[in-house]
């Protein structure tokens, strides 16, 4: 059971943060584009505004990797309290297996 949840924060959630940070980044790229093909839109104040913010945001889902170091330091966290949890979970089950007689 330790192999599978070392490989879902150590492999599984890495991997599925980095696509959608990609994903999301790609996502804003075109929607920038899509509004900068707009000339409409480049006579309102806001314009300029939204398009720094999509850049800055490009840019802040590109680094993804204080999020990773979150989920590390939680993941060992949880892995502290695993153990002691599961136990006390199973402390009953133990405790009758432990009387049944004459197997």
């Amino acid at each position: 059971m330790t192999k599978h949840w070392e490989s879902v924060f150590s492999r599984s959630i890495p991997k599925h943060l980095k696509t959608l940070a990609a994903d999301l980044a790609e996502h804003l790229t075109v929607f920038e584009q899509q509004m900068s093909g707009r000339p409409e839109l480049h006579h309102s104040p806001s314009y300029k505004l939204v398009a720094q913010q999509t850049q800055a945001l490009v840019t802040t889902v590109k680094n993804y990797n204080p999020l990773l170091e979150l989920v590390s330091t939680e993941q060992k966290a949880a892995n502290r309290i695993f153990k002691p949890s599961v136990s006390a979970a199973m402390a009953l089950a133990y405790e009758k297996c432990a009387e049944e007689k004459g197997m």
